[in-house]
């Protein structure tokens, strides 16, 4: 993997062309993810006010988002993990997945 240099995004990796992933992204780095093509939102972490303050920054740098809080401790149900894929397929354009850290 190739390390993703987005200020405001720690632990950044890309994986491939059409996926990359990390922690929480500051407020700040939703736009310029944009700016560098990203497509699309997978967050695995967010929910309630901090989703929709979330969802509002996505949008308004004219990304997707596609939102599931996991729990660290558990591990995903399948209808989850399906639920992310699909998102990561069928976004145009590359996506950045997300958990805490």
């Amino acid at each position: 993997m190739t390390s993703l240099n987005i200020t405001g995004i720690e632990n950044g990796w890309i994986v491939d062309g059409r996926v990359s992933r990390g922690a929480q992204p500051d407020d700040s780095a939703f736009p310029l993810m944009a700016e560098q093509g990203c497509r699309g939102v997978v967050d695995l972490n967010n929910s309630g006010s901090a989703l929709a303050h979330q969802a509002a920054l996505i949008s308004a740098a004219g990304m997707k988002l596609y939102a599931d809080a996991w729990s660290g401790w558990e591990v995903p149900k399948q209808e989850q993990i399906d639920a992310a894929l699909e998102c990561m397929l069928h976004v145009p354009g590359p996506v950045f997945a997300h958990c805490e850290h």
